[in-house]
């Protein structure tokens, strides 16, 4: 969704609202004293595209915080196979 905002795609984020929403509903006419679809939308673009974009990151670090995070998953996995194993004999 935030990348269809980045993109300016305003059609693909309100079908993608109204999938999320998950119902037949209307959506509202007025959101903060802003009217149409338009300029809902609008609204909307501009939050994501600011929170999208507020935290800037290093690469490196990146990497650094994915590798751990497989590293610690494989481990989990490990323990839970090795738990199963002990608890099936």
């Amino acid at each position: 969704m935030a990348t269809a905002l980045q993109r300016q795609d305003k059609h693909n984020f309100g079908c993608e609202m109204k999938r999320i929403n998950n119902n037949h509903s209307s959506l509202p006419n007025v959101v903060n004293d802003t009217h149409g679809d338009e300029d809902i939308i609008n609204i909307f673009a501009n939050k994501y595209k600011h929170l999208y974009n507020s935290v800037s990151y290093d690469v490196n670090d990146m990497n650094v915080v994915h590798n751990e995070l497989e590293k610690n998953i494989a481990i989990s996995l490990k323990l839970v196979h090795e738990k199963r194993r002990t608890l099936s004999t």
